[in-house]
């Protein structure tokens, strides 16, 4: 509070059972009348929000959404969803089958289920894959480490906005934004324009072409945009 902060980011209480609230509460009860970014949070721990200091300190927050059936429209995943609410009771971004639709199109894009070949096929970066209808998770190289495979994942983000003690759906981040954005944040912008440079620059989908505010040309790379 000292520090006058005009934002409070919250991203990794949301690791910590029951912490938000009592972040929010300990703000709340000091003064702070600044944004506050909650980080993860389901509808039940908003509800705990707004009981404990009303809709107005709550306002504006957003979030990564909790609840993936917010930006799909996909009968066959809804289906996929149904399943895991009957199995385990509740839906939530915890239970995204992401691992399970990248194994999914790499089986369908080789058709074989032989390890190896999947193996081959995930190493050498496959196309983004769309996942719950109007995002998309793709495997990126992480020259970094010193790993020219494609090993990590990356994905487009839906967001969560608390608009009047509710979670409703927000816009989706680019996965291009979160790639590059992960690049600069972590100064490694010249170990990736080596790999590029060498290797090639990834694709992204095409629906969320115009929606990115990064660009390669941050880089000073012309023609990849």
């Amino acid at each position: 509070m000292s520090l006058h902060p005009d934002v409070v980011d919250l991203i990794y209480e949301g690791f910590i059972p029951n912490s938000i609230p009592q972040t929010y509460r300990a703000l709340y009860d000091i003064g702070y009348k600044g944004t506050i970014l909650p980080g993860l949070m389901s509808q039940a721990v908003l509800d705990t929000l707004v009981t404990n200091v009303g809709k107005a300190a709550v306002e504006g927050g957003e979030v990564a959404s909790p609840d993936s059936r917010d930006s799909t429209t996909d009968p066959r995943l809804l289906s996929l969803i149904d399943a895991y609410i009957a199995t385990y009771g509740k839906w939530e971004s915890d239970g995204s089958p992401v691992d399970f639709i990248v194994l999914e199109a790499a089986i369908n894009a080789t058709q074989s289920v032989d390890t190896d070949v999947i193996t081959k096929y995930l190493g050498n970066s496959p196309a983004p894959v769309e996942e719950l209808g109007k995002y998309y998770v793709e495997l990126f190289a992480r020259p970094d480490l010193n790993n020219y495979r494609t090993i990590s994942g990356g994905n487009s983000g839906p967001m969560g906005l608390i608009h009047d003690g509710k979670l409703v759906p927000g816009p989706i981040v680019p996965m291009k934004d979160q790639y590059l954005f992960t690049i600069i944040s972590q100064g490694l912008g010249d170990t990736y324009k080596a790999y590029w440079e060498q290797y090639g620059y990834p694709t992204f989908p095409a629906s969320e072409k115009g929606l990115n505010s990064l660009n390669f040309s941050y880089f000073g790379i012309t023609g990849q945009d």
